[in-house]
């Protein structure tokens, strides 16, 4: 067997490193793209509009019978400040964190991750221009005719043991499930919240809400028997 010359293995090497090569550069090149000039999504909460304010409700009874009520929204807003468009973006409320009678904060352990809904009717998942803010349907608190109403309907799975009334809390989520409650009574929560996109690095904040129960007519005095705080947090 003829022995490989120096000049053949100068060869070879050559051809590894070039194949190589090919292959990375475009694995390297996404890389930077989405590290440098990728989406970069940002949650933020302000108590004022539009992200939380006061609108009327028409609870409809009848055909021929509605019923003219108010509520509270309180919106999370979604921002890009990356440089391209962040893909198939949703927001996930994980976790929920009570206040307990030792002054404490205790997880809600039959709560399951649920996507809250984007606001005026948007899909599920959408794409988020850069510099292009989304909002997020978060809390609402209907006034107590509402609630009355909406419990009368079914709308509500209350929190364990929530029997004082028509004052709860009232969570935006997608869908109801039996299993865990989306009306609480008033008190002090911790919310973990997690916006996902298909080529975004998720973002997580924590927002802690303490609700009074006592509803008012006017938005300033609303905000502060409705107190909304938020977190940063990384799991």
């Amino acid at each position: 067997m003829k022995d490989i010359s120096i000049s053949d293995w100068v060869l070879i090497a050559t051809t590894i490193i070039l194949a190589t090569a090919a292959f990375l550069t475009p694995l390297v090149g996404e890389y930077i793209k989405h590290r440098w000039s990728g989406p970069v999504l940002r949650l933020s909460y302000a108590a004022r509009p539009p992200g939380s304010h006061k609108t009327r409700l028409n609870v409809r009874l009848s055909e021929a019978q509605v019923e003219k009520c108010e509520t509270y929204y309180f919106r999370l807003a979604i921002e890009n400040d990356g440089k391209t468009q962040a893909h198939n973006c949703e927001v996930v409320l994980e976790q929920v964190w009570f206040g307990n009678s030792k002054g404490g904060l205790e997880l809600l352990s039959q709560f399951g991750p649920i996507g809250l809904p984007w606001g005026s009717g948007y899909t599920d998942f959408v794409d988020i221009n850069p510099s292009r803010v989304f909002f997020c349907d978060f809390l609402t608190i209907p006034d107590e005719a509402a609630q009355k109403w909406f419990a009368m309907f079914g709308n509500y799975i209350d929190f364990p043991g929530y029997t004082a009334g028509n004052n709860g809390l009232v969570l935006c989520t997608r869908a109801a499930f039996y299993s865990q409650p989306n009306r609480l009574p008033p008190g002090v929560y911790r919310f973990h919240v997690a916006v996902f996109a298909e080529n975004a690095t998720p973002v997580r904040a924590a927002i802690e809400v303490d609700w009074s129960g006592q509803w008012r007519s006017h938005d300033a005095e609303m905000f502060k028997e409705c107190t909304v705080r938020q977190f940063a947090r990384t799991s």
